[in-house]
């Protein structure tokens, strides 16, 4: 799980650092879409009880014998590792459960030591499940979760998950994700009919940025075999920066490749490799 972490963190900071300046011309926001677009399958893919079960796992056997836990107030459990400088520190709330939905919560984060930056990821991300008549699946226990797991034709997600970052020379850079508008207009997955509904959106803000950046995805009826694949349909977003919101279109063929028009202008994206070319 650490791996996973530092590997999925790494792979989205890094793409949004080399894109982020100022100003929302065609040109960026392509660069914008082409870095966060092909995040979408990745991201979600973080979205799984097995991930976040791995991870309570990992904390509470700890990195090393010396590992400090501490019980808080609220009912999550901190677990502090401090090695070779560097201290690592994860935050689990357990599982819980209201109207049908179970909430999984984390925060952690690497504190490299003095002068050598941080990285923090943490998730609030509630998910519902329905049977493959449309029906919601009650759950409020764990076996209940993992019994809804088995069976589900549809998937609801709500919820965020956030990615920030202090660099060397004490810039900062946070990345959000955010599924679903709320828990009434949630992310919905399809597994029977492949279908893909709801929203995606990212939120990004830094250093080197002087107003936030939101890049929003409206998902109408895409069509995918899972999460981790390439969709199918066209999908209706925007971009905006304070006040300046610019209004785009991407097309989706099933493949790594998508195009994206914005201020009359075609662009080829590649999802594989997040980057963009001028058609």
């Amino acid at each position: 799980m650490k791996k996973l972490f530092i590997a999925l963190s790494v792979f989205i900071v890094m793409g949004w650092i080399t894109g982020c300046s100022d100003a929302l011309s065609n040109d960026k926001i392509a660069q914008y879409v082409a870095s966060s677009a092909g995040a979408n399958s990745s991201t979600m893919q973080m979205v799984s009880y097995s991930k976040f079960k791995s991870l309570s796992t990992l904390a509470n056997s700890g990195l090393s014998p010396l590992t400090v836990t501490n019980n808080n107030a609220d009912g999550s459990t901190t677990y502090i590792d401090t090695f070779s400088g560097m201290t690592f520190t994860t935050t689990i709330w357990p599982l819980s459960f209201n109207n049908n939905y179970a909430n999984m919560k984390f925060n952690m984060s690497f504190d490299f030591g003095a002068g050598n930056g941080s990285l923090s990821m943490g998730s609030d991300i509630s998910i519902r499940f329905y049977d493959t008549n449309g029906i919601v699946i009650p759950i409020s226990n764990e076996t209940n979760y993992s019994d809804a797991d088995a069976v589900a034709g549809i998937v609801d997600i709500f919820g965020s998950l956030t990615i920030s970052s202090t660099d060397k020379d004490a810039k900062t850079f946070s990345f959000t994700g955010q599924f679903g508008d709320s828990l009434d207009k949630p992310f919905q997955f399809n597994a029977d009919a492949g279908s893909i509904n709801g929203s995606i959106s990212y939120s990004i803000t830094g250093t080197d940025l002087s107003e936030a950046v939101t890049i929003y995805y409206d998902y109408k009826n895409l069509t995918a075999g899972s999460l981790s694949d390439y969709p199918s349909g066209t999908v209706n977003g925007y971009a905006q920066q304070g006040t300046n919101k610019v209004d785009f279109t991407i097309v989706f063929n099933g493949t790594s490749t998508a195009t994206l028009t914005v201020g009359g202008k075609n662009y080829i994206i590649d999802l594989a490799t997040k980057t963009y070319t001028e058609a």
